[in-house]
């Protein structure tokens, strides 16, 4: 099973990308900007040999338009999609959490998107899979205490365990 992944090259996508053997990766770092839109068909160009895709970086509404790329192009085929996104989502913004509000906005954009495109019973598999902290380089430089982070390890383990139910249905 091949796997392509963005945003492989820190966080949840490094260690899921080092995890995995048939993978292909794509982050900022190896040339590849979600939010252009020449770049996002160029990954999906490249993706087309893949059996899952993971939408797993962020940058701002790319993530959206990156799901609703790769789902035009694998609608009619049994290939599997996992949206990583954000328990964020479960919680209703108040006017001193605006630091967050961009954030939010584009992570419930994120789930709405997935939602809808999830309806319409095409061919492909769409999965969302949402996290609160996880333990990265990425919340220890925003100073976020381990005891309120999920490990990375678990968070890994989430998308694997998801990767590995979709064998059973390919």
């Amino acid at each position: 099973m091949k796997v392509a992944i963005t945003g492989h090259t820190s966080g949840i996508g490094k260690a899921l990308f080092e995890k995995l053997d048939d993978v292909i990766g794509f982050s900022l770092t190896s040339g590849y900007n979600i939010t252009n839109p020449i770049e996002r068909t160029n990954i999906v160009n490249q993706i087309k040999d893949c059996d899952v895709f993971v939408n797993n970086a962020f940058d701002n509404y790319g993530q959206c338009n990156m799901l609703f790329e790769v789902w035009k192009s694998w609608m009619h085929t049994d290939k599997l999609i996992i949206n990583i996104g954000s328990d964020v989502t479960k919680y209703s913004m108040s006017p001193n959490r605006l630091e967050i509000l961009d954030y939010y906005n584009y992570k419930i954009a994120l789930k709405d998107l997935h939602e809808r495109l999830q309806n319409l019973n095409t061919s492909v598999n769409i999965k969302y899979i949402s996290f609160g902290y996880v333990a990265t380089e990425k919340t220890k430089e925003m100073g976020i205490p381990d005891r309120m982070c999920i490990s990375l390890e678990n968070a890994v383990q989430q998308v694997m365990e998801c990767i590995n139910e979709s064998r059973i249905y390919m």
